[in-house]
């Protein structure tokens, strides 16, 4: 779920089914519009840099930029612009995916869940850059070790500002 200019937006894939994307100005009461796509993004996450909409998606953060066109009467269309663009280029992971993107001051922030090739062990990572189109894409891990509960590590987290000032991976 995303807020950007005065509308929530809640996108998700449907695996075999495609990508849809839900907008309301209400999350409570409105009603929402609906827009789909029968492409499927594995995991995409939504993210908003100035006017530009994209999905990014997949073990390399594949940046998709799309637009919503609505349809009277009907659902409406995600379509894509252009050629998807690979972001970062993971190396020693075995899984990588659940990208949730964020732009922070100055840096373009992606975190992924990963798994270290040949062993089952989410690992969630953060790649940061200045330059969202061109990179170079810096890379840190944020949270490695077991879960206790289950013993696999973490799954997709994401980023938390409270009303305090607090900051949250």
């Amino acid at each position: 779920i995303k807020y950007h200019d005065g509308l929530f937006y809640v996108g998700f894939n449907s695996n075999g089914n495609g990508y849809y994307i839900y907008t309301t100005d209400d999350i409570e009461n409105g009603e929402f519009t609906e827009y789909y796509t029968s492409r499927g993004f594995h995991d995409g996450g939504l993210f908003f840099d100035d006017d530009r909409m994209f999905i990014i998606w997949g073990s390399e953060g594949t940046r998709q930029q799309i637009e919503l066109v609505d349809n009277e009467g009907g659902v409406g269309e995600i379509r894509t612009i252009g050629d998807g663009q690979k972001s970062v280029t993971p190396q020693g992971w075995g899984l990588h995916e659940g990208c949730h993107a964020y732009k922070r001051g100055d840096y373009y922030y992606l975190t992924f869940i990963g798994s270290p090739a040949g062993r089952w062990f989410r690992t969630q990572i953060c790649y940061r850059t200045k330059d969202l189109d061109n990179g170079p894409w810096e890379t840190q891990v944020v949270y490695s070790g077991s879960t206790y509960e289950y013993g696999t590590g973490l799954a997709q987290g994401g980023w938390v500002d409270t009303i305090y000032g607090d900051t949250y991976c």
